[in-house]
């Protein structure tokens, strides 16, 4: 997949990554399905706010809306 390399900028950023899409412009939807739970909190702290999204990303790789 051409967007595998590109994902790799946003490490992190995603809980639970669990659809995608490309659209017609070729840009790339991406829905994080849930949030951290208390235990993957304790263990990764910077999970706090995370989760339940869906981001919009330009055919290079940009976050252009969440």
């Amino acid at each position: 997949m051409i967007y595998a390399a590109r994902a790799r900028n946003v490490g992190g950023m995603f809980i639970f990554p669990h659809g995608i899409h490309v659209d017609r412009q070729g840009n790339v939807w991406v829905t994080d399905a849930r949030a951290a739970n208390k235990d993957e909190l304790e263990k990764f702290p910077n999970a706090k706010g995370k989760g339940h999204v869906v981001v919009k990303f330009s055919p290079e790789g940009k976050v252009l809306m969440t």
